[in-house]
């Protein structure tokens, strides 16, 4: 073992240019060799059951040449001249010996996906530790990245027969081998796993599930029907061959595994569970809900049983059993934060916005403490609580990060809604701050700006929008429709609603745009025909107003009437249709 304490010791012996190459190597790296990064299919939560912390390493005399060679290891390591890095590190490794060296060549020959320096250092590794389950993972997902199936299959046998126990062994397999997109190399490297392994219920498991997941039904079909031959109840084999029925439209066979299961079940209120779910797939309402009754008088108040049948009661509209498994779920201690945000959402789902708010002001802290915040927000807004709502978000300040800016979006909008529009302007201001090219942010801003009367900002924040994103129907439209209104910039102001109009043809704002940019043109009869367009996917009051100035101006004055009456009806106070009509009625 290179031990960097011998530092001390070595600037004696060698003088002080050695020295330095010692202290780079320590600032480098305390642990000597750098960790290699973690492949695909590597358990990072636990170690191999071979592996100890009191491992012990060769030892080996720390000469000049070998400190300064592993120094240039590391500085090509560092600067990104991995040739040199892995020439260094692998001819130390087979100089000393040492695993932690070898570890650091294989890092960067996956680095630099080179595949013979992959191999030669893989296979360094494996001679230098065979009894080490990390590194035979390390190699089989090495191996099979530069398609050497054959000694990557012997690495999966060496992680099963070094596994604690097989099925913790397959899992890793498993994992490995998800990342084969290929069938036949799957399979072939399962038959060889299966070949040192006969009759083993995990392989077989495995290979069920792999056919499954390539279509192979007859293969999937035959796995499966062993599995179970081998443990009749496992839930991973019935639910298995429960898939493989749902999958060849086989349901009332599916059906009959589940009530075939559920007495022989270790863990009854799982399979019920599916069950449930399967249920309300098929549109059995009342039999699923019957189901989660049971699971619920089952399963002795589990917390996260009742999460699960409330969200499914939830989920078809079953809101008073939800309510009943939400509240029980309230009333476990260590559950009552997520009882009460889930009794919000409810009461929203219900429309029920005073019982929302009554909800989510329990939730006080937690991962539903940010959701909860906003929701409340949106809930007083939507009843004109403007302050209230500002109140609310002001006191629980996101920090940092995405969440911050929702937060000052929602805020933002709620002033633009409560008339107080340049606060509102301010705080998109405070976002674009963060992130000048958050585009929704900039429309959002543009908007306030024309209220504020300034529609030089407007058009600089679209403009932005649409030099970001050329194809942005949206903003063009915007920018189109509010030069139409607010300037005599017309050809320009058709342009931009053109290049929206190509961009969705059927978009109901860019077509009445159109159609009020032709009017302001004197085109009066083209611009009629796209009002009318407009006007029929959706009653709009502003659409109405347009529709009905154009009808007014072509003399058809009682279809005008009409339409600006039937609209009032249902919006009497919209500011675009009560000014047109005092412009014309009067």
């Amino acid at each position: 073992m290179f031990d960097i304490c011998l530092v001390s010791y070595w600037r004696a012996k060698t003088g002080l240019f050695s020295f330095i190459i010692g202290v780079a190597v320590f600032l480098s790296s305390c642990s000597n060799v750098p960790q290699v990064e973690q492949p695909v299919g590597a358990d990072k939560s636990n170690t191999s059951e071979t592996e100890s912390s009191t491992e012990q390493y060769p030892e080996h005399p720390l000469t000049e040449d070998i400190l300064y060679d592993f120094t240039l290891a590391e500085i090509a390591a560092q600067r990104g001249e991995n040739k040199i890095a892995f020439e260094k590190y692998y001819a130390l490794a087979k100089k000393t010996g040492d695993p932690r060296i070898v570890k650091s060549a294989v890092r960067i020959a996956l680095i630099s996906k080179n595949e013979a320096d992959i191999r030669t250092a893989v296979s360094l590794w494996g001679e230098l530790e065979p009894d080490n389950l990390e590194v035979q993972q390390v190699l089989a997902v090495a191996l099979i990245g530069i398609s050497q199936d054959d000694l990557a299959a012997k690495s999966l046998v060496n992680m099963l027969q070094l596994s604690a126990n097989r099925a913790d062994g397959m899992r890793r397999v498993n994992m490995i081998l998800s990342q084969v997109k290929e069938s036949e190399r799957l399979y072939k490297l399962l038959e060889i796993v299966n070949k040192a392994f006969p009759e083993d219920y995990y392989s077989t498991l495995y290979e069920a599930k792999f056919s499954l997941k390539y279509g192979d039904f007859e293969r999937a079909e035959k796995n499966i029907l062993k599995a179970l031959e081998y443990n009749p109840d496992d839930f991973t084999a019935v639910m298995l061959k429960i898939n493989l029925l749902k999958r060849t439209s086989r349901n009332q066979e599916a059906e009959k595994t589940f009530l075939e299961a559920i007495p022989n079940s270790s863990d009854s209120s799982l399979i019920r569970l599916e069950y449930a779910k399967f249920l309300i797939e098929n549109q059995k309402i009342k039999p699923a809900i019957k189901q989660l009754e049971i699971i619920a008088n089952d399963s002795g108040e589990k917390g996260d049983i009742l999460y699960a049948i409330g969200l499914l009661a939830m989920e078809v509209k079953a809101y008073d059993k939800a309510d009943h498994f939400f509240k029980k779920l309230y009333a476990l201690q260590d559950r009552q934060i997520q009882g009460a945000f889930l009794m919000g959402k409810l009461a929203i789902a219900r429309k029920d916005n005073e019982a929302a708010l009554h909800w989510f002001s329990k939730v006080l802290s937690g991962k539903y403490l940010y959701e909860s915040v906003l929701h409340r927000a949106i809930i007083l807004s939507d009843k004109k609580r403007f302050q209230e709502a500002i109140q609310v978000l002001d006191n629980h300040n996101e920090e940092t990060g995405k969440n911050r800016r929702n937060q000052l979006r929602l805020k933002a909008e709620i002033l633009n809604s409560a008339e107080k529009f340049q606060t509102s302007y301010d705080v998109y201001t405070e976002i674009l701050n963060e992130d000048p090219k958050e585009a929704e942010v900039l429309y959002g801003r543009a908007m306030v700006a024309e209220k504020l009367g300034r529609i030089d900002l407007m058009e600089q924040d679209l403009l932005k929008i649409i030099e970001m994103n050329p194809k942005d129907g949206h903003a063009l439209n915007a920018l189109g429709y509010t030069l139409t209104v607010n300037t005599n910039r017309y050809d320009e102001a058709k342009s931009y609603i053109q290049r929206a109009l190509e961009i969705d043809p059927n978009d109901m704002a860019t077509i009445d745009s159109m159609g009020w940019i032709l009017y302001k043109q004197g085109h009066l009869l083209d611009a009629l025909g796209y009002l009318k367009r407009a006007y029929e996917m959706e009653h709009d009051p502003e659409i109405a107003a347009h529709y009905g100035e154009v009808l007014w101006k072509l003399e058809n004055k009682t279809l005008a009437k009409e339409v600006w009456q039937k609209a009032l009806q249902s919006f009497p106070t919209h500011p675009i249709l009560k000014a047109t009509t005092n412009k014309f009625l009067k």
